[in-house]
């Protein structure tokens, strides 16, 4: 049987794969990590799906390289991507987990997903 998704055990629900060719990895009660930078006014904020820490990600002429020293902040739930999005002014996105959470709360359009190695990427910017 293939899984195109995983179970949420806090709320009892199947969430599907943003993916459906993105094999199926254990995510439940995984974490993301998270930095937060503040530049001349701005606020960016880089999160990844923990277990994408350290990894590169090679399709045609791509690259996705999610590299420790840009995304290796403090390891949080995803649930706190939502109070974390609010005050950035750019994100940088890499996993299903922070790319989903960033997509249900309307900071990205599913459309405009990029994906490496099935590995979605998505980046923010709010025009103030």
């Amino acid at each position: 049987m293939k899984i195109n998704g995983f179970y949420n055990t806090k709320t009892n629900e199947v969430i599907k794969f943003l993916n459906p060719l993105l094999p199926f990895y254990p995510m439940v009660d995984m974490k993301i990590y998270v930095r937060i930078y503040r530049v001349q006014g701005e606020v960016l904020v880089a999160a990844c799906d923990e277990e994408l820490l350290g990894k590169t990600f090679r399709e045609g002429e791509l690259k996705l390289e999610v590299k420790e020293r840009f995304y290796k902040g403090e390891l949080r739930e995803v649930e706190e991507l939502e109070s974390l999005l609010e005050k950035a002014t750019i994100a940088n996105l890499t996993g299903e987990r922070c790319v989903r959470k960033a997509i249900e709360l309307g900071y990205v359009d599913e459309k405009r997903v990029l994906y490496v190695q099935s590995i979605p990427h998505a980046q923010m910017a709010k025009l103030l």
